[in-house]
């Protein structure tokens, strides 16, 4: 009688414990929100081996599930925090070797765009009438000049074309933006050279007269010093795919070869490029970062 009473309140017992640990985890779990496939792991939830966390589920460690994120190899990590790497809107890519294209078959299409062979080259400036006049306390006025970039642009990509639809030059005298020329839309197709013109918008400007000072000296040099300021954007398109991005020379100010000497002929009526040529190469940027 003694052992079967025994027998039950060991029973009763294990029961007890049983019903206390389940009711635990439960709460545990239901504490730490054990969800989405994560597990108990004694102390916190957490997924599986290789898995990942992304707020609402556990992902597997190549990120597919996930869009947006990329497997780093270490730890799944948000594709555009990554150094050297991009989201496209469909893939994780090198940001600066190409572009790389999932048609869901896992068997990738490289779409690749080499950025050393999508190159611009300022091949002249021609610059007109440009002077200061109506003296005043306030300074001299620019309101005659005209001024015309010409550009030659080459597309080295075999396979890739470009829709540039917006490209805008900035010319800089001395600190002073004159004004911006805009080349119209075009379409660049692949292995393809295209020169265009963007004519100067010029600016209503009063300089100081310090400044127009120096641009009369710079007039009877026979060379004008200027910068440019170069942005565009462009699309890329392959076959029936295409990706959309910002294309931005950068901040040209500081980079010595697009300091340009604008040679002026002895009229003091017409002027072109004088030196070496001003070149750029686009980059590539994050589109969803704005312009």
């Amino acid at each position: 009688m003694g052992l079967k009473l025994g027998f039950v309140v060991a029973s009763v017992l294990c029961v007890a414990f049983y019903v206390a640990m389940e009711c635990n985890v439960a709460a545990a779990d239901d504490d730490n929100s054990c969800d989405g496939g994560r597990h108990w792991r004694g102390s916190v939830c957490s997924c599986d081996g290789g898995q990942h966390w992304n707020g609402h589920s556990c992902v597997s460690q190549n990120c597919d599930e996930d869009g947006g994120w990329h497997w780093n190899g270490s730890r799944c990590v948000r594709c555009d925090y990554d150094y050297g790497w991009h989201w496209s809107g469909y893939d994780c890519v090198k940001c600066y070797v190409g572009w790389s294209w999932d048609d869901g078959s896992k068997s990738s299409v490289s779409a690749v765009v080499n950025r050393s062979k999508v190159h611009h080259i300022l091949e002249d400036a021609v610059l007109s009438n440009l002077s200061a006049s109506n003296s005043s306390s306030q300074g001299s006025r620019i309101d005659s000049a005209s001024l015309t970039f010409k550009v030659w642009s080459r597309n080295a990509n075999k396979k890739m074309g470009v829709h540039f639809w917006h490209l805008r030059i900035a010319a800089v005298y001395r600190g002073y933006e004159l004004g911006r020329a805009y080349a119209s839309p075009f379409v660049q197709p692949p292995r393809n050279i295209t020169h265009f013109e963007a004519p100067l918008q010029l600016f209503n400007l009063t300089i100081p007269l310090d400044l127009a000072t120096k641009l009369k000296g710079d007039l009877d040099s026979g060379q004008i010093p200027m910068r440019i300021n170069v942005k565009m954007r462009a699309k890329y398109n392959r076959v029936d795919k295409s990706w959309q991005t910002k294309l931005i020379s950068g901040d040209l100010h500081g980079d010595d070869k697009c300091n340009l000497l604008i040679g002026v002929s002895s009229t003091n009526r017409f002027s072109s490029l004088k030196g070496r040529q001003c070149g750029w190469t686009v980059a590539f940027f994050n589109p969803n970062q704005g312009a």
